[in-house]
């Protein structure tokens, strides 16, 4: 019972190691994903910054382009242009209308240039189409007009009665020698040709995206293209919403679009000269697919680990309960080996290892351990002239010929004198060929029956009534 105990004791702190290395093993494994988390993050979010800045240059050059192209025509006009507007020659229109044309070839992406007088009238264009087209609802007309301003306008995503495309306005103001408003100059720039092209070779995912919106968050472009989204302001996605409307210069957020519903890590940046917003989003299952495929293999790990710390755990109490068991059952053989008077043998064959109980020897006057655990302890005190009958009869039980044997014999006791012994045994287990492998028995002290006998056989040889017993009746 001490022993069970013990190992009771033992097996509380085994289990509580086991546990202990898996607690840390997780621990360990929990920090290096949250620190390959932050890491894959933080790379994405470089990538997405580095993309909006490239974005964001090129939106600036192509707005400072268009102005460009603008101001030289500007150049090239007559305060009395827009006094006269509507008014004008058809001479003095046709000379207009061929300088703007000539601005827009040289300016790539553009798709016109109009002009307009102080009312929004258009008296002339870069495309030839007969004046008297009204933009006086414009937002940006309406801009215009209502303060002086050096900075162009831009506008929403429109899309073109003339050139049937979709395209951003660009506008400047034109003022009189006296500073008030004489009318605008606006060109219509494609959004195919100046955006789209260029976003097609930045390489973006399915799910990506790139978008130039407005203070209000208005879509002016969006890539990959999506008209009905265009001019149209996007509700919902808070993160980007927040850092917008607050004019951040640049920021990444993690945000999900209410359109597509899709989560990205997202950069914005504020253009140099315009409330204007360039917006990278980057798929965030794609971004963090490298840490997804790290993240499976830990969990993979992890449940491994539990599972095999589970069954060692298992097997560790499971081999502490037989253990204990073959302890009392140990116990409970020892004892009854102790109260019965018979001797018990156990033969390994294959190694010759004997195992003789303490009453093996005892009943011989010897002490338990005095001899070898071998065959030849038994057979040496064999007397000699019943050995060679009593290994024969164990023979035949070894090879087969029967399944068990009985025999009696004489064993030689410590005092010297020979003791009667009745042994029994017989196999347990036997090889494919029959042969035993292991024998197991008992030896049982006869010699006071056989004295009993002997003194009844003398008896009867030298008493006379005992022969006259044997004279037959006639």
């Amino acid at each position: 019972m001490q022993y069970g105990r013990r190992q009771g004791n033992l097996l509380i702190p085994s289990v509580a190691g086991i546990w202990l290395i898996i607690f840390v093993f997780l621990s360990y494994n929990a920090f290096v994903l949250w620190h390959s988390y932050n890491y894959y993050v933080r790379e994405a979010g470089n990538r997405a910054l580095s993309l909006v800045r490239l974005v964001e240059q090129h939106a600036s050059a192509e707005i400072e382009r268009t102005n460009a192209a603008l101001v030289e025509a500007t150049d090239h006009l007559q305060s009395d242009d827009f006094v006269w507007g509507m008014r004008l020659s058809e001479r003095q229109s046709q000379k207009i209308s061929a300088m703007l044309f000539e601005r827009q070839r040289r300016a790539p992406g553009i798709l016109s240039i109009s002009l307009t007088d102080k009312d929004g009238l258009v008296f002339a264009n870069s495309l030839g189409v007969p004046p008297g087209n009204s933009l006086s609802n414009r937002k940006y007309f309406l801009d215009l007009k209502a303060w002086p301003q050096t900075v162009p306008r831009v506008s929403e995503a429109l899309y073109g009665r003339v050139s049937n495309r979709w395209g951003i306005q660009i506008a400047r103001r034109i003022d009189l020698s006296d500073g008030s408003f004489a009318g605008m100059i606006v060109a219509n720039l494609g959004l195919s040709e100046n955006f789209e092209q260029f976003y097609q070779t930045i390489g973006l995912g399915p799910n990506d995206l790139i978008s130039l919106r407005d203070a209000d968050n208005r879509v002016l472009v969006r890539y990959p293209v999506r008209t009905e989204l265009l001019g149209k302001v996007i509700e919902g996605e808070s993160s980007s919403n927040q850092k917008i409307r607050l004019g951040v210069s640049e920021q990444v957020v993690l945000s999900k679009s209410p359109v597509d519903d899709v989560e990205r890590i997202t950069g914005i940046r504020r253009l140099q000269r315009h409330a204007i917003f360039a917006i990278v989003g980057l798929e965030r299952n794609v971004a963090m697919a490298p840490w997804y495929k790290e993240l499976r293999q830990a969990v993979y790990f992890a449940v491994g680990a539990l599972a095999a710390a589970a069954l060692f755990s298992h097997l560790l109490a499971r081999r502490v309960q037989m253990e204990d068991e073959f302890l009392h059952t140990e116990t409970r053989f020892r004892y009854a080996m102790e109260a019965t008077s018979d001797g018990i043998w156990d033969w390994d064959l294959a190694t010759d290892n004997m195992y003789f109980s303490p009453t093996y020897f005892t009943m011989l006057g010897y002490e338990p351990g005095e001899f070898p655990s071998t065959s030849r302890s038994w057979i040496d005190l064999i007397h000699p002239d019943d050995r060679h009958h009593s290994v024969a009869t164990a023979q035949d039980c070894i090879e087969n010929r029967c399944e068990s044997f009985s025999r009696e014999f004489r064993m030689k006791a410590r005092d010297g004198s020979w003791k009667w012994i009745l042994g029994r045994g017989r196999a347990v287990l036997r090889d494919a060929d029959g042969r035993a492998q292991r024998m197991i028995g008992t030896h049982v002290d006869i010699t006071k029956g056989k004295e009993l006998e002997e003194k009844l056989q003398q008896l009867a040889r030298t008493d006379p009534l005992c022969e006259f017993r044997r004279i037959p009746a006639t």
